[in-house]
């Protein structure tokens, strides 16, 4: 597609990430329209909405009618809903892709199909496959919803034989077991993939979470952990034949990579990349989703980014300090990202 065309991309979804896709693509003159069941101050005055059911399939069809391609902010949309935009509008990244990083069952059955390294994991459908899976793989172990789980939310740490009891009579259907990873810390790799099958990858960034939530990222330099991580992401994306945005995170284990989940869209540890890369993540993904030439992802130096839980910094104490402030409009609410701070240093 020509750039001087006046292209419109279809959104599922209207949180910080569509966002952040529509803030750092205005220069490309891409019109945006966002389909939501409850259109918030997050979004309101960036776009166009359809504000209606995820079922509503007459809101679908008039929406699909108003773009050139959808993507989406989200990867727990059901297959239902994916299949019928895909039939009627180009959707990326791609209904595989959404369907496997949608199931963390599915995420490290792709992995081990594609011979990358992911820790020891046992599907679990009921107390007895959670005892069974106790003895396979030792405690402690992870417990996690196989869907819906984000942020700290639906896993369980189970470290002694009391922590299985406490879970006795609950019901334990659609969940994974895996083993306990000893990791020294966690990062991802962020890359993008054109529709001609071009590959460019970012820094690879270094996370610290709390409680399952994000609460920092910096991009680092380390050539031997990169190099694996490219080379998981490029048998992924080749597997999947993506385009857009691919987010991969891995446990660092004496220096080597073990995959532990994958992020079909823009993602949180890589918002350091609006001010730290030549294009971000967010103008990249929605240049691959439109058939764009893909731009630079070269980094211009070290970025510290800091999600802003709860409540936000305060902003004039941020720019003092030569901060990027980002405040989502988000209602406040406990642990709910409401924004992010990013520092070069």
């Amino acid at each position: 597609m020509s750039e001087n065309k006046k292209l419109r991309v279809g959104i599922l979804g209207a949180g910080q990430l569509a966002r952040m896709m529509i803030l750092n693509t205005r220069h490309l003159g891409v019109q945006f329209v966002l389909f939501c069941e409850k259109i918030t101050q997050t979004t309101k005055n960036l776009a166009d909405h359809f504000e209606a059911s995820l079922e509503d399939k007459e809101a679908l069809k008039k929406f699909c009618a108003e773009v050139d391609v959808v993507t989406f902010e989200s990867e727990n949309y059901e297959e239902e809903l994916v299949e019928f935009v895909e039939n009627l509008k180009p959707l990326y990244p791609p209904k595989k892709a959404l369907l496997v990083a949608q199931d963390r069952l599915k995420e490290k059955t792709l992995a081990k199909e594609l011979n990358i390294p992911t820790n020891k994991f046992i599907k679990i459908e009921s107390y007895a496959d959670l005892l069974d899976a106790s003895q396979k793989l030792g405690l402690p172990l992870i417990l996690k919803a196989r869907r819906f789980g984000y942020d700290g939310k639906l896993q369980f740490h189970l470290k002694e034989k009391k922590d299985l009891l406490a879970l006795e009579n609950e019901n334990l259907e659609g969940f994974l077991a895996e083993s306990f990873v000893p990791f020294s810390y966690e990062v991802s790799l962020i890359a993008v993939r054109g529709v001609c099958g071009e590959v460019r990858f970012y820094d690879l960034c270094r996370n610290h979470h709390e409680n399952g939530i994000l609460m920092e990222t910096r991009n680092i330099k380390n050539k031997k952990l990169f190099a694996q991580a490219k080379e998981h992401m490029q048998k992924i994306m080749e597997h999947l034949n993506y385009t857009g945005v691919l987010t991969l995170e891995f446990f660092v284990l004496e220096e080597e990579l073990l995959f532990n989940e994958m992020a079909p869209r823009v993602h949180n540890s890589g918002h350091w990349t609006i001010e730290g890369a030549d294009v971000s993540q967010f103008e990249n993904h929605i240049r691959a989703v439109l058939g764009l030439p893909l731009g630079s992802t070269e980094s211009s130096g070290s970025y510290r980014m800091l999600n802003c839980i709860s409540e936000m910094y305060d902003r004039n104490q941020i720019l003092l300090e030569d901060g990027y402030y980002h405040d989502y409009e988000k209602e406040p609410r406990k642990n709910r990202k409401l924004g992010h701070v990013t520092f070069s240093s």
